[in-house]
């Protein structure tokens, strides 16, 4: 590598010469099968195992599998499909390496039809076993007569057209239906049973031409295994990179000082794209490209040769029935046993002890756990499905264009011109210089990196930033500087490498997909340090409206879910008095946001000019391509929008609707991000059926608020997601009429919000049973997790279960004086169900379960959440709601009644007087919860009388 940097041209020459592609298909492989009959898979898997280990078969076709078709034995690399027989010796199964492409077609008694896909067409593969002294399933047969099918198996058919000594009734039967169908065999050279001359194990076909088979001299069964060679070819590109990342470190600190020069000679541009390219080719430089090794034998050489001797001895006793063999087979068996044992015990101890080093727990349950979206397998247009990947990059292309095109304005509409002469201003006004960047800002945000492995537009990626020299983030900081000098950004930087997720199914339409742009690193890591410029000036200007959560620090999405439902529990607690709540869903709102729109937003907020014009730039010539598999899309415009996948489209999109909820300033509104509730309240002097009258109006007004202020900023609403909840105690109330651009607004009768379930009556069971049963699954995953984690490593189960079980118990802390006592007790015993499980305690009751394991209890850890939780909401802008319903709360339940005359209610009047009666409020709960648990606090974790009362009542005895 010296040598060839040393005797480079130029970069880009180097760049050229050092990159490398994936090896791309290849159609030489030819589909491999094994044909084998185990004579009962559970004594004879050291056979299989050394079959796979030694030929890696594309199929294993199995029969006389035996029990083991119930609980099959895992094989690395494959995948097994079963079915059972008619009896013991019977049962056959199917196992494919983990790459093919294969899916069931038929299962019936002794019989499995799969579909592989080759590389120019789908086959049809089948395996069956037929017992002794019965005639093949020829009625299955007959039913793929008009396919191209291949039936491989033990047919136990004798006749002397294909090698045997003599014919049988199967044999006959079976060629007489060979003669009428027309079909052929696909035989073995040589006899495939080891107790006489005749060939039992074959394969059925309408043509054998092509095909290869060669007897396999290996294995203990009474059968010998055959491998056949298929005309089918198999797609081999199977491989991987690995990258020597100390040589890729090392050869970069060699070579610092020449990029640090280079720094200051080239253009940002050209540094930046000249940079990214080389960091690309040094990668593939310092790798190679291997290939997968389809099968790893779980077992060492020397275990499988004593399993082999152990089946040799077997046969031989019940082959001759003499003591002397019985004795032999006994004692390779025991010394089989032994050894077994010894290495099970080894591997498991090495695991166990790699799970205990620094945090390799989280790498063995990350895959467990993880959050997984399934990558679409075509697109779904006009009722026909799409797979060529080059069709659904230029289908997607044609239609992201036209959905990140620019709008239409409208010139009679005074804000549209304001924010077009502002956009254009700036667009003609020169670059303006930026505040430098200091090494410490370009440090910290290279630290934040997640080591991500995505390729960006530029070939880069997260990780390979990380991998980086310390001495070049000082380079980095150099090129920043020069990028603020001139107030500018990268070209290349703008153009983001686009993947869809899918929204609906395997086989989504365009439109319900959701794109996310995979911008280049290095562009994102000066983007960073922008964002965090404009949180800055956000905080020391205090830009932040008391109604909107998220993308800020100190604000949580837990005090909205809080202002909202506390206020409609106050609201609905007089039973006049409903209200509505209506849950407004912007269209594809990063994707919509209308750039002029935006810069007059920011304009009008006072952003410093430098400031606005970089955001003006940053905005400019974006572009986009789609990539799917290896096809990428043609570059598209992004003319509207800020891309899905940068850090600072959201702050810009919270900044773009900050004076929303001043428009909506007589009603109580809630933002999360672009997710808006506007709560109604009906008022209290007046009956229901005026109340409704009265919401109604006041909805037709905040309806044409919202229209003015979509149409201004050119934000679509979509309508057909845009609910509304009428949450009452009343039976069948009348719902009022709400429309948005004259259509209508559904009414629902609960709603997800946040993530928590509301319904018209503020019932909780539908948002607890769900989470439960997200708990459930966690409960599923950890047992099987748990079974190879001992007891005495409780410290590890705890924190499998602290750290994937618990974060859902706090979802439901959130609301937890909401609920009745019996979805309390529901709760807790499902913590309890947790705790069994760390600590195998099953068949204990909750108390004991708590006093055995010395664990905090659930009310400990709401004790907790709930201290810091009210700091929260004491101090934080975004609780202000939250804080005037608990105002509003003291008021209502205060013995000073002199609020009922400012109403014009008597002193015992009806309707306040319930409502003093029946209002609840978290923060009066909460005072009771923690006044009776102050005192209780982690009793069962740190008091050793109940664990003293335990033993007394189960260990000791009177004398």
């Amino acid at each position: 590598m010296i040598n060839e940097w040393n005797t480079r041209t130029c970069i880009s020459d180097i760049n050229t010469k050092w990159k490398k592609e994936r090896p791309t298909h290849t159609t030489n492989t030819n589909l491999t099968i094994i044909l084998f009959n185990v004579e009962c898979l559970n004594t004879h898997t050291d056979d299989v195992d050394l079959i796979l280990s030694k030929h890696a078969p594309h199929l294993c076709l199995l029969t006389g599998v035996g029990k083991a078709t119930e609980k099959m034995p895992v094989f690395p690399g494959y995948t097994a499909i079963t079915q059972a027989g008619t009896n013991s010796f019977g049962g056959v199964a199917v196992m494919y390496q983990k790459s093919l492409n294969c899916k069931i077609v038929e299962k019936e008694t002794n019989f499995i039809l799969c579909e592989v896909e080759t590389t120019n067409t789908h086959v049809l593969i089948g395996v069956v076993y037929v017992p002794l002294g019965t005639l093949p399933p020829f009625q299955i047969f007959s039913k793929c007569k008009s396919k191209q099918i291949f039936i491989f198996g033990d047919f136990n058919a004798k006749h002397t057209t294909w090698g045997c000594s003599k014919n049988n009734t199967g044999g006959i039967h079976l060629f007489d239906w060979l003669e009428a169908t027309g079909n052929d065999l696909i035989l073995p050279t040589s006899p495939t049973s080891k107790r006489s001359s005749a060939i039992i194990d074959f394969g059925i076909t309408d043509t054998s031409q092509g095909w290869l088979s060669q007897l396999l001299n290996e294995a203990t069964s009474d059968h010998w295994p055959i491998i056949f060679d298929a005309p089918f070819a198999i797609d081999n590109s199977i491989t991987y990179k690995q990258t020597n990342w100390p040589v890729f470190t090392f050869f970069l600190s060699n070579i610092h000082q020449y990029w640090n020069s280079l720094v200051y000679n080239l253009d940002i541009d050209s540094f930046f794209t000249l940079f990214s390219t080389f960091l690309n080719a040094l990668q593939d430089r310092c790798s190679s490209y291997k290939p997968i090794k389809n099968y790893r034998s779980p077992w060492p050489p020397q275990l499988i040769f004593l399993a082999r001797t152990v089946n040799k001895h077997r046969r031989d006793y019940r082959k001759y029935r003499s003591q002397h063999d019985l004795e032999n087979f006994k004692t390779w068996k025991t010394i089989f046993i032994a050894e077994r044992a010894a290495f099970m015990e080894k591997r498991i101890t090495q695991k166990l002890e790699w799970l205990s080093q620094d945090n390799n727990i989280w790498k063995y349950t990350r895959n467990t756990f993880r959050p997984f979206s399934p990558s679409f397998k075509g697109l779904n247009v006009n009722q026909q499905h799409i797979t060529d990947p080059n069709e659904i990059v230029n289908t997607l292309a044609d239609h992201y264009e036209k959905h990140f095109s620019a709008p239409m304005p409208n010139m009679s509409n005074e804000i549209h011109k304001q924010a077009i002469e502002i956009f254009e201003n700036l667009t003609h006004m020169p670059q303006m210089p930026l505040k430098a960047i200091k090494y410490d800002e370009v440090l910290r945000e290279w630290l934040k990196f997640a080591p991500k492995k995505a390729y960006d537009s530029a070939g880069t990626s997260a990780f390979l930033l990380k991998k980086l020299p310390i001495e070049y983030v000082a380079t980095i900081t150099i090129l920043f500087n020069r990028c603020a000098e001139n107030g500018s950004f990268f070209h290349a930087g703008k153009i983001a490498k686009t993947i869809c997720l899918s929204k609906e199914g395997m086989y989504p339409p365009e439109h319900k997909l959701r794109p996310i742009s995979l911008l280049p690193n290095l562009a994102k890591w000066f983007e960073r340090i922008m964002h965090s410029r404009i949180l800055q000036w956000c905080h020391d200007y205090n830009i932040a409206v008391d109604e909107q959560s998220g993308f800020m620090k100190g604000r949580r999405l837990q005090t909205r879910v809080l202002a909202l439902t506390e206020n409609l529990r106050l609201t609905v607690a007089a039973c006049n008095r409903p209200a509505l709540t209506i849950f407004v869903d912007f269209q594809s709102a990063f994707d919509n946001m209308w750039h002029p729109a935006l810069i007059k937003s920011l304009y009008d907020m006072d952003m410093p000019l430098p400031l606005l014009k970089w955001v003006h730039t940053w905005l400019q010539n974006r572009q986009l391509f789609i990539s799917y598999g290896d096809a990428n899309s043609r570059n598209i415009k992004m003319e509207v929008g800020a891309p899905q996948g940068s850090v600072l489209a959201a702050t810009l999109f919270r900044m773009h609707v900050h004076l929303l909820p001043k428009l909506l300033s007589r009603f109580n509104t809630h933002m999360f991000a672009d997710d808006l509730a506007i709560t109604i309240t009906g008022s209290l002097e007046k009956r229901f059926s005026h109340n409704i009258k009265d919401i109604e109006q006041q909805a037709d007004f905040a309806m044409k608020q919202l229209e003015k202020f979509s149409e201004d900023v050119i934000l679509p609403v979509n309508v057909n997601k845009t609910k509304a909840l009428l949450i009452h105690s009343t039976v069948a109330p009348p719902h009022p009429k709400i429309k948005f651009k004259n259509q209508n607004v559904d009414h629902v009768k609960s709603y997800k919000y946040l993530g928590v379930c509301i319904s018209t009556k503020l019932g909780w069971g539908t948002f607890i049973n769900e989470r439960i049963k997200k708990i459930k699954k966690v409960y599923n995953a950890m047992k099987i997790i748990l079974m190879k984690i001992p007891l005495p490593m409780i410290n590890i189960r705890k924190k499998i279960f602290l750290a994937y079980a618990l974060p859902h118990f706090c979802w439901l802390f959130v609301n937890w004086f909401h609920y009745t006592d019996n979805q309390k007790i529901t709760i807790d015993h499902t913590y309890c169900t947790g705790l069994r499980i760390v600590y195998g305690l099953h068949g204990w009751d909750d108390i004991t379960t708590l006093t055995i394991s010395r664990e905090k209890s659930l009310p400990d850890y709401l004790y907790i959440y709930w201290s810091r939780l009210k700091i929260h909401l004491e101090k934080s802008p975004d609780a202000l709601a939250f804080q005037q319903s608990w105002t509003e709360y003291q008021i209502i339940t205060g013995e000073d009644n002199t609020w009922y005359k400012t109403m014009g209610f008597r002193k015992n009047s009806f309707f306040p007087r319930r409502l003093g009666e029946r209002a609840k409020h978290t923060l009066a709960d909460l005072q009771i919860f923690e006044n009776i648990h102050k005192q209780q606090h982690e009793t069962f974790k740190k008091n050793t009388s109940y664990i003293n009362m335990f033993v007394y009542k189960f260990f000791l005895y009177p004398p």
